[in-house]
C-alpha cells in the first residue's frame, strides 16, 4: 500500500513555528473535509472507502469508518454532533464488470457500525442542512429532484423542493426557517443561459416558495456563512466576496478579486467566515489575508506566505482553516494570527524516522523514532525535550513495539520473541519475559495503573511493575476495554 502522510497543526511557542509530519491511516487522496458545529471533530474522508473521525484539540483519532469499496464524495456531521452521513461512490462487481453506485451510509461517530444505507438520489449530493425530527434537506446533482426533504432514520424522501435543470446547486443552509440556496456552474449538457445567473436563492420552508434572490455574483458561489446572529450573510465565489444585510436582503459591500494577475496567476478566494466574536469578517485568497470590520466599514489586507490547497474549509470557533489538496492525503491547518497573518504552525519531524505516536496526555505527545529513542512534544507550548534515549549496548533492530505507561515512568519494549519492561528515569531493566514459539498480542499498559496486560494462547498475563509480580488468568473472554472490569479480576 502507497504510504501517504498527513499534516496536523501544533501550537507555536514564541514565534516559533515547526510542523509535524504523521503517518496518515488513508491510503489515498482525501476527498472531503468536514467540521462539526461545535468545532470538536474533524472528519476525513477519502478515495479509499474510509472517514476517520479526529479531536480537534488533542489531534487524536477518535474513528475509523469503513464505509465501502469506493470514493468517499460527501460528509456531514448532524447538529447534536452525533451521527455523520457519508455519501459514497460505491463500486460493486457483477457479471464481469465494475459499476459504481452511489449510496448514502449514516454512522454514529462513536461507532465504527452503520446505521443505515440508502439510495437517496439518481446523482451526487453536494450539501446538507438539517430540520426537526430527523429531517434532513440535501441539495443533489439530479435536475429533477435537486433539493430534496427526506428522513434520516430511514432514507425515505419525504418532498422535492425544488428542480433546476440547467444549474447545479453546491451550498444550502437553514437560517430562520428559510432556505439559503447557492447557485452553482451550468450544467454541461444544457443549452441557453443558466438559469440562477449565479444568484443566492432564498426559499421559504414555511410556505414552501422561493421568496427573493439575491444578485451580484459572476461566478458559481461555492460558499455562504452567517454571523451568530444571522444578521449578516457573507456569500464567496472564486472572484467575489458579497456581504448582506438578512434584514433587507440588501448588498452591503461587495470585494473583488485582484484580476490583474501576478505572474501570470489571477488571484482566487478560498475560503470565507466570520471570527468566533463575530466582530470580523475574513476571507482568504493565495496572496492575501483580508479583514473587514462591519461596525466601522473598515478593511485590512495582509500578505499570505502560505499556499492553501484546493479544498478549504474553516473552523471558526478556533480561528482556523483546514486545507487539502485533491491529489494527496495531506491535510494542513492554519491559524489566523493576532497580527493579521495566516501562520502554518508546524514542527520539523523526518518522515522515514518516525515509527509510533502516543498521547501522553491532553498536553504532550511522544514521538518513537527507529532508533529508539523517544521526543515529548508540548504541543500547547510547542517545547520539544527528549523523552527517553536508548543505551548504546540496546538492539533495537528486532523491536516490533514500544509502550510507554500513562504516567510516562516505565517503558515496555516487544521484540520478536521477547517482552521487557524498563524504568524509563533509570533506565533499568525491570522486567524480561520470553514468548518464543507463541503468539502475543494486545499488549498495553492499562490507563488506571501501570500494570501491563497481554494475552497469549487463552491467558491473559498481568504484570505489576510497582512489586515485579506477574500473574496469569485463564480465561479467553476478558475484555482490556473495560479497566473497571479487569480490576475485579486482579484486585487492582
Amino acid at each position: 500500500m502507497k504510504r501517504f502522510v498527513i499534516f496536523l497543526a501544533l501550537l507555536t511557542f514564541k514565534g516559533y513555528s515547526q510542523n509535524i509530519v504523521i503517518p496518515s491511516p488513508h491510503a489515498d487522496a482525501i476527498s472531503r473535509i468536514c467540521v462539526s458545529s461545535d468545532g470538536r471533530f474533524l472528519a476525513t474522508g477519502s478515495s479509499d472507502g474510509t472517514v476517520k473521525i479526529w479531536n480537534h484539540s488533542t489531534l487524536q483519532l477518535q474513528n475509523t469508518l469503513n464505509v465501502g469499496k469506493g470514493a468517499v464524495y460527501s460528509l456531514y456531521i448532524t447538529n447534536d454532533n452525533k451521527k455523520i452521513i457519508v455519501g459514497l461512490d460505491e463500486i460493486t462487481t457483477r457479471g464481469g464488470g465494475q459499476y459504481g453506485t452511489l449510496t448514502n451510509h449514516v454512522f454514529k461517530l462513536n461507532s465504527k457500525d452503520s446505521e443505515s444505507k440508502f439510495n437517496l438520489s439518481n446523482n451526487y449530493v453536494s450539501s446538507y442542512a438539517e430540520l426537526q425530527n430527523d429531517t434532513i434537506i440535501s441539495a443533489t446533482y439530479d435536475p429533477k429532484a435537486t433539493i430534496i426533504k427526506w428522513n434520516l432514520l430511514t432514507g425515505r424522501v419525504i418532498d422535492t423542493i425544488l428542480s433546476t435543470k440547467k444549474t447545479i446547486v453546491e451550498n444550502i443552509k437553514v437560517v430562520n426557517n428559510k432556505l439559503i440556496i447557492s447557485g452553482g456552474p451550468t450544467r454541461l449538457y444544457e443549452t441557453g443561459e443558466p438559469e440562477s445567473r449565479f444568484d443566492i436563492l432564498i426559499y421559504d420552508l414555511k410556505n414552501n416558495r422561493l421568496t427573493d434572490s439575491l444578485h451580484g455574483h459572476k461566478s458559481a458561489v461555492f460558499n455562504t456563512v452567517f454571523n451568530k446572529k444571522n444578521t449578516l450573510l457573507a456569500s464567496s465565489s472564486r472572484t467575489e466576496v458579497i456581504l448582506w444585510d438578512m434584514k433587507t436582503n440588501k448588498k452591503i459591500r461587495k470585494f473583488e478579486a485582484d484580476k490583474s494577475g501576478i505572474v501570470g496567476l489571477k488571484e482566487e478566494f478560498k475560503s470565507v467566515f466570520f471570527t468566533k466574536d463575530d466582530s470580523c469578517l475574513i476571507f482568504i485568497s493565495d496572496w492575501y489575508l483580508y479583514r473587514y470590520y462591519p461596525d466601522r466599514d473598515s478593511m485590512e489586507q495582509n500578505p499570505s506566505s502560505n499556499k492553501l490547497g484546493e479544498t478549504v474549509t474553516a473552523i471558526p470557533a478556533f480561528n482556523e482553516v483546514v486545507s487539502s489538496t485533491e491529489t494527496s492525503s495531506k491535510l494542513e491547518v492554519f491559524s489566523i494570527t493576532e497580527n493579521s497573518i495566516i501562520e502554518k504552525r508546524k514542527f520539523q519531524l523526518i518522515e522515514s524516522d518516525l515509527n509510533a505516536l502516543q498521547f501522553l496526555n491532553n498536553d504532550n505527545l511522544l514521538i518513537f523514532s527507529k532508533n529508539g529513542s523517544i521526543k515529548n512534544l508540548n504541543i500547547r507550548e510547542g517545547r520539544l525535550n527528549e523523552f527517553y534515549k536508548p543505551n548504546p549496548q540496546e538492539d533495537t533492530d528486532d523491536e516490533i513495539q514500544t509502550l510507554v505507561s500513562k504516567d510516562g515512568d516505565y517503558l515496555c519494549k516487544v521484540n520478536k520473541d521477547s517482552i521487557n519492561v524498563w524504568k524509563k528515569t533509570t533506565g533499568e531493566k525491570y522486567f524480561s519475559y520470553s514468548y518464543k514459539g507463541h503468539s502475543v498480542n494486545d499488549i498495553k499498559f492499562l490507563e488506571c495503573n501501570n500494570k501491563l496486560t497481554w494475552l497469549q494462547d487463552d491467558n491473559l498475563n498481568i504484570y505489576n511493575p510497582e512489586d515485579n509480580i506477574k500473574s496469569v488468568i485463564n480465561t479467553c473472554i476478558v475484555s482490556l476495554r473495560c479497566c473497571s472490569n479487569l480490576s475485579l479480576l486482579y484486585g487492582a
